[in-house]
């Protein structure tokens, strides 16, 4: 893992991480401010609670209350508003300055922008629903549903959003060089499967696809499944290696199939804040490992708790998003967790040996963490 470091360094001068992420998370806060200037939340200077937003726009609490908390602690991050604590220690949001119009096309049109024209547009997804949203009026299929595919996938093949995959490739193949015995990977909640497709690449590229036994790409979409399949056979060309299993993170994997004891490393990217009840799912998990497995999760995760990432913003529009179970000590809010809390969730549920990697301090000069939470199942 000496090379790490170069290797972050050399991606910290690429522009399409560092300046290109960087947009996306500047496009959510201007998707966001052009919501509440639509419609019109904050009318006035008076400080209001969630609640009583909800109340004088007539929105549905069950589909609107969460999006808008995100989105005010959001602006909050930006200094556009501020949280009042008021004498039953509510939580308020003031305006403290006109909240900005921006002009999303342009920045569409500016050379970053034009880019990731799959992010952006799925960025703007909330924008066009917020509204039938807030008041009940649809159900999630506008925001995730069969034709949405195209722009997740082409959302996942911006070049910075394969960083955390490769970087996992890294550390899983430092992990497994020097076995005598192949290994079982279960990449869960798949998506485009960029976890197991640059672990397989890393692998190639030295040699070494010997070191696993079997490639385990899982997803709870059919689409999404059945898509992977059809671009892993077009790249790699039909393989017994892989294996491609319907599976939902929120079901006992052993009611789906799973034997006990039976995988040695389940990568999640970008994917394990969906898990409605971390402490009970992660033992679920854990029970499928082997004795020394691991459970990794790799993506981009916060910087600190109350500055959310991008793609939060149409996260947050998902019941199974933020419908989980929260806990004061690894889980105080739903969405993506600053690396810290995921390590303390898998300490909670009996992982040992946990590492963050690569150091937070290698990424002192982005406004997130990107690199791999992991635990081991000890004997």
């Amino acid at each position: 893992m000496e090379n790490i470091n170069k290797w972050i360094e050399n991606k910290e001068k690429d522009l399409h991480l560092k300046v290109g992420l960087n947009f996306l998370n500047q496009y959510a806060i201007s998707i966001i401010c052009e919501i509440f200037n639509k419609e019109n939340i904050f009318g006035s200077s008076k400080a209001l609670t969630i609640d009583e937003i909800i109340q004088n726009k007539g929105y549905n609490i069950a589909t609107s209350k969460r999006p808008l908390e995100l989105m005010c602690n959001w602006l909050c991050s930006k200094n556009i508003l501020e949280k009042v604590i008021d004498e039953n220690q509510g939580t308020r949001y003031m305006i403290t300055q006109t909240i900005p119009s921006p002009d999303l096309l342009q920045l569409e049109k500016s050379v970053v922008g034009k880019t990731m024209p799959g992010a952006t547009q799925l960025l703007k997804l909330p924008l066009k629903h917020a509204n039938e949203i807030f008041l009940g009026e649809m159900s999630q299929e506008g925001l995730y549903a069969q034709q949405s595919v195209s722009l997740w996938q082409s959302y996942f093949s911006h070049p910075g959003m394969s960083i955390p995959s490769e970087i996992v490739a890294e550390f899983i193949y430092d992990k497994i060089k020097d076995r005598t015995e192949p290994v079982t990977i279960m990449e869960v909640g798949a998506g485009s499967a960029n976890g197991t497709r640059a672990l397989y690449e890393l692998l190639a590229s030295k040699d070494k696809l010997n070191l696993v036994k079997k490639f385990i790409i899982s997803d709870f979409s059919t689409d999404f499944i059945e898509n992977c399949e059809k671009n892993i056979k077009d790249s790699y060309g039909e393989q017994d290696i892989f294996e491609f299993k319907l599976f939902d993170l929120n079901i006992s994997p052993t009611d789906q199939g799973l034997e006990q004891a039976s995988v040695d490393f389940i990568l999640g990217v970008n994917c394990l804040h969906y898990i409605k009840d971390w402490s009970k799912q992660f033992q679920e998990i854990h029970s499928i490992l082997k004795w020394d497995g691991w459970l990794l999760s790799a993506g981009y995760f916060r910087n600190i708790l109350e500055k959310p990432f991008h793609i939060e913003l149409h996260g947050s529009f998902f019941e199974e998003y933020h419908d989980v179970i929260l806990n004061e000590k690894y889980r105080p809010e739903f969405g993506i967790m600053t690396p810290e809390i995921f390590q303390s969730a898998l300490i909670e549920s009996g992982y040992c040996e946990i590492e963050i990697w690569p150091p937070r301090v290698s990424w002192e000069n982005f406004d997130f963490y990107c690199g791999v939470v992991a635990g081991k199942k000890i004997r």
